[in-house]
């Protein structure tokens, strides 16, 4: 017989653990990324997976460790006892590690100056600022119409 797929076999949790798992790993992996992203111009690739992965294993491990998933009778597996960590919101630990990842990864990643690539990059993708005359009556316009 086949194992039931995972959405199966967590049937019967407790829905404080998966909305837990759902919303600290949005926390801690997401808002960094779009954090640094919108508002740091030497953050890195580099920086965005360490902090994606990083957060994310870190979240499973303190996860996996907390009273939500074992030792409670509230717990997702009653009958067992495997917790080492008492912290029921793993965010605590593992928001500002995603912070510090994202910064250590843009910090040491080889590809020196990434602003002026974000700049390059930018110009290639949208080209030059327009340059509009002084005027639209002036003899010097660039804007030229053609007659067919």
């Amino acid at each position: 017989m086949l194992p039931a797929p995972p959405p199966v076999q967590a049937t019967g949790w407790n829905l404080l653990v998966l909305s837990t798992l759902g919303m600290t790993l949005a926390a801690s992996a997401l808002a960094p990324v779009l954090f640094y992203g919108l508002l740091w111009d030497r953050f890195t690739a580099r920086g965005a997976l360490w902090s994606l992965y990083g957060t994310t294993a870190l979240t499973v491990l303190l996860l996996a460790g907390s009273p939500l998933l074992s030792g409670d009778a509230s717990s997702a597996f009653p009958g067992h006892d495997f917790q080492w960590i008492q912290l029921t919101n793993p965010g605590l630990i593992t928001v500002p590690a995603g912070f510090l990842l994202g910064w250590l990864g843009s910090r040491t990643d080889p590809r020196a100056d990434s602003a002026s690539r974000r700049r390059a990059l930018v110009t290639s993708a949208v080209g030059d600022a327009p340059t509009l005359p002084d005027s639209p009556f002036s003899s010097e316009s660039s804007i030229t119409f053609h007659h067919r």
